[in-house]
């Protein structure tokens, strides 16, 4: 499908709220799914990151200032898309449930 079913329902509010929207590569939806697990402990899908990717790519174009506030909304869990990270999980490390084996290997590291 070429265009979403309610784009003009976005468009209207975007146009009525002196909004803005910008697009974000893939590339930026991973980096910002890696900046939501590191900093936020949170693991998104890409698409679900694509809120933050456009905030970082609006305040770096000097669209958002500094100090504005705004909240992103994560819509989906990187639970759905496990297959998208198989490299990243390739040098994971696994451990048991006992809080001093994660110690353990968070010391390692």
């Amino acid at each position: 499908m070429p265009y979403s079913l309610d784009g003009h329902l976005a468009l209207e509010a975007i146009f009525s709220s002196n909004g803005f929207a910008l697009s974000v590569s893939d590339e930026e939806m991973v980096k910002a799914v890696k900046l939501l697990a590191k900093y936020e402990g949170l693991f998104a899908e890409p698409t679900g990151a694509a809120s933050v990717a456009g905030f970082i790519k609006a305040h770096r174009a000097g669209i958002v200032g500094k100090g504005y506030s705004a909240v992103a909304i994560i819509t989906g869990t990187g639970l759905k898309t496990i297959s998208a990270f198989k490299s990243v999980l390739a040098h994971s490390k696994i451990v048991g449930r006992d809080s001093s084996e994660l110690k353990r290997a968070i010391d390692e590291n």
